[in-house]
């Protein structure tokens, strides 16, 4: 994994769940390597769920507990799914969202993560072993979308759940549509 990003000359992020055995991240891959950003999973109370691998390795926590999303064969019924696996499309809606919008341009890899790191929301998630979890919630708003005034503050710190699904669930209907 190291070679494919040094390869890459560094424009290559890699974003992957931390994974679903309630351990320590840092201890398995793809999310202990260090060119990974690892995506903890969360509830919709802000709480790091029981399932999710934890510990300094993971760089972001997002929604991964009764996450809406798309059922295979059909475009019209959703479901709820739970697992570190629907926390990291998340974070990589957010990081495509978001690396249009920073002055980074969209190859520099460190910039983006930055950029995307100072946009999130830090320190709301709470939860039993959290320990060294580094504690942002991202958010993907763009500031044009916040100056609209069609995206409301309801939601506080989590709107970009809603932009993420319908990108997951565009994504999934063009790959089928081939």
């Amino acid at each position: 994994l190291d070679s494919v990003f040094e390869q890459t000359n560094g424009r290559l992020i890699g974003i992957a769940s931390a994974g679903n055995s309630a351990i320590n991240a840092c201890t398995v891959l793809p999310a202990g390597n260090d060119a990974v950003v690892a995506v903890a999973a969360s509830d919709i109370s802000d709480q790091l769920v029981t399932f999710s691998n934890f510990g300094e390795c993971c760089d972001f926590v997002a929604p991964g507990k009764d996450v809406l999303g798309p059922v295979a064969g059909t475009l019209t019924t959703g479901g709820f799914f739970s697992g570190t696996s629907f926390s990291s499309p998340l974070l990589v809606g957010t990081y495509a969202v978001l690396s249009t919008q920073s002055s980074c341009g969209t190859r520099d890899v460190v910039c983006i993560s930055e950029f995307v790191y100072n946009r999130s929301t830090k320190n709301v998630i709470t939860g039993a072993n959290l320990g060294q979890t580094r504690n942002a919630l991202p958010y993907s708003l763009t500031e044009e979308q916040e100056s609209s005034g069609l995206c409301s503050n309801t939601l506080s710190h989590r709107p970009f759940v809603f932009f993420e699904i319908i990108n997951v669930f565009l994504l999934i209907y063009l790959m089928n549509a081939q």
